[in-house]
């Protein structure tokens, strides 16, 4: 099992929270959307996840009124690639990544699609589950966050379907559901409605994150880029309700 995989929280303790403001507070009228274009075989990808994480996570707690919708989407600049050829990342990004506090593995090898496969599946786990749309999302971002660090940090290879299964175990997925889901052969195809939907929204490149339509890109986003990016989303919706009074 992978250890460094977080457990799934309780649904308390999730990045979407109630729309119920405090006295005083403007009410915010609809969710923030925030939609993250990823490729797991991008390091940039990674280290932006980590930041958007921390930003996303920040802003909760300090708004509690706003409720945050996560949609994680693949962008795949390459699906033909060698499982076991080695992704390349400078010493530069190693040192990065160690500040941060992760130690990448000595060799870190190109995943397909397979990855996918188990991010979809927790898009539909909390509908079969009856779950709701918080524990979804929280969901779907430990589930990422698990599958990067078993592939950088640990070098586990994520085209064996059985590093899948050690991943959804750790977050206790129904392990029926993980292989169904493993062999489903309509992923591609899903995979390829969500590339051409990146491209009608104007995303060229991972990894890229849209705020209620807006595009915030780049690896070198910090966090403090993110929670800027954020307020002023959160700031319209205030202004937008106040000028509605």
């Amino acid at each position: 099992m992978f250890e460094q995989t977080p457990p799934v929280p309780e649904k308390s303790k999730t990045i979407s929270v109630s729309n119920h403001p405090a006295p005083g507070q403007a009410t915010i009228p609809s969710p923030l959307l925030v939609d993250v274009w990823l490729d797991f075989n991008s390091p940039d990808c990674f280290f932006s996840f980590v930041h958007l994480k921390a930003a996303l996570e920040k802003i909760s707690t300090t708004n509690p009124e706003l409720t945050i919708v996560l949609s994680l989407h693949p962008f795949l600049t390459q699906t033909d690639t060698d499982c076991v050829a080695p992704i390349k990342i400078s010493a530069a990004k190693h040192e990065e990544f160690t500040h941060l506090g992760i130690p990448l593995a000595k060799q870190v090898t190109h995943s397909n699609l397979l990855p996918w496969h188990l991010i979809f599946l927790t898009r539909d786990y909390s509908d079969n589950a009856a779950c709701g749309e918080d524990f979804r999302q929280s969901l779907q971002m430990h589930t990422c966050s698990a599958l990067f660090r078993a592939q950088y940090e640990i070098g586990a290879d994520l085209c064996n379907p059985e590093t899948l299964l050690h991943v959804a175990a750790d977050l206790d997925l129904p392990g029926k559901a993980v292989l169904q889901c493993l062999e489903d052969s309509a992923v591609a195809e899903q995979l390829q409605q969500e590339f051409s939907t990146a491209l009608h929204l104007g995303v060229t490149s991972p990894p890229t994150v849209l705020l209620d339509e807006k595009i915030v890109m780049g690896p070198r986003t910090s966090p403090a880029h993110y929670e800027r990016a954020l307020l002023e989303v959160i700031n319209a919706y205030h202004t937008k309700d106040s000028n509605d009074d």
